[in-house]
């Protein structure tokens, strides 16, 4: 997946549940990081974080490369908090 993750920068409508990688990636940050399941967390996050990292550094959803930034500067941006820790 992670190899062919330029292939999926670009939205297809025809794609079932996760039209782009960008809202891969964010269902794999909201949903999968907090799993009770310990092994589905810790692959979540490998897979997680090589896809975030593979992204170009400009992108149609300014989507940061780097996964700390991701964390601290693009999903408190996108969601209005002040923290990405104030809702847990």
């Amino acid at each position: 997946m992670v190899k062919k993750s330029s292939m999926l920068m670009l939205p297809n409508p025809k794609r079932s549940f996760h039209q782009s990688i960008f809202s891969f990636i964010t269902y794999l940050f909201e949903q999968k990081f907090t799993s009770v399941e310990t092994v589905c967390r810790r692959e979540s996050f490998k897979m997680w974080e090589a896809l975030v990292r593979n992204l170009p550094s400009k992108n149609s959803e300014d989507m940061p490369d780097d996964p700390k930034r991701y964390i601290m500067e693009y999903v408190p941006r996108t969601r209005g908090d002040r923290t990405v820790f104030r809702r847990l």
